[in-house]
């Protein structure tokens, strides 16, 4: 076997059309069965190859192509890792969560001894902050507010 090529992938070939490199029992015009592998295998044009060289080595330029259009992407900033992403999103949440948490803490000397409207428009203010900073802080977060 030679270059991966045994008898029984020559009498393939033979069937699909490499016969005009045939001379005689295991005798092979190499030059004819090189340009007949190069136009029919190579290149893909036999209807019965599951997977040619030529649709291998197309496959693997596309996705090399994505992958550096897609890292050029990320080099302008216009993607990021989901993981990146999925990070800076929990960092917001657990900042906003702390806001909450400390709410009652951070606004019990303000609220003592006021009134019910009062207490009300605090409460309302202090939530509207921490939404309105939510919704404008965060890597992912653009000035959508402009």
């Amino acid at each position: 076997m030679i270059f991966g090529v045994d008898k029984s992938t020559l009498t393939h070939w033979k069937r699909l059309g490499a016969d005009a490199a045939y001379l005689s029992r295991n005798k092979w015009d190499l030059k004819r069965l090189i340009l007949w592998w190069s136009e029919n295998i190579y290149q893909g044009s036999t209807p019965d190859e599951a997977e040619t060289l030529a649709a291998a080595k197309n496959r693997y330029w596309t996705a090399k192509a994505l992958r550096e259009e897609m890292k050029a992407k990320v080099e302008a900033g216009e993607l990021a890792p989901i993981s990146e992403f999925i990070d800076a999103e929990v960092n917001r949440l657990l900042v906003m969560k702390a806001a909450m948490m400390g709410q009652g803490d951070r606004l019990s000397p303000i609220l003592e001894h006021q009134d019910h409207d009062t207490i009300a428009r605090i409460l309302n203010d202090d939530n509207w902050m921490m939404l309105d900073n939510y919704s404008k802080t965060g890597k992912f977060i653009h000035d959508i507010h402009e």
